[in-house]
């Protein structure tokens, strides 16, 4: 049986005599499994950090719920530079394009930080901090 060639669901190839109500459902079920897949709550899980970056009791966590990803960061005062990044969401959470222009207030001081979500899945600072604490959530649907 082939495949296609976007999502790698089966069809049948031009050599063999169809066989439409098996073969459909063939692709069906791979179809309902991948919707499946997608829509399924994965729970929270721990994103992974790069270097330097200490979660508080709150967390750094991510989860996947009805094709959104939700995330909650919150670590505690530091120093870092621009585009200094935080941790990196694997595949099948990451967004299909750069998500900007989420700003977090300072928990220690009155200043904001803009946090961008890549789509190579990196979490980074847009810009330089100074004992700044990040407290904050935000989702975003995906693919």
């Amino acid at each position: 049986m082939g495949q296609t060639l976007n999502r790698k669901y089966p069809y049948p190839p031009g050599t063999v005599v169809p066989n439409v109500p098996y073969d459909l459902q063939l692709a069906l079920d791979q179809i309902d499994a991948d919707v499946n897949k997608v829509l399924a709550d994965t729970g929270w899980l721990d994103i992974p950090l790069s270097s330097g970056w200490t979660p508080t009791s709150v967390g750094a966590r991510y989860r996947r719920k009805g094709g959104t990803v939700h995330l909650q960061l919150s670590f505690d005062p530091k120093t870092f530079a621009q585009f200094a990044v935080i941790g990196t969401l694997p595949p099948g959470f990451r967004p299909s394009e750069l998500i900007g222009t989420w700003y977090l207030v300072g928990v220690y001081s009155s200043s904001a930080i803009e946090i961008q979500i890549l789509a190579n899945g990196q979490i980074r600072t847009a810009g330089p901090g100074t004992n700044f604490g990040v407290k904050g959530s935000t989702s975003f649907p995906i693919d």
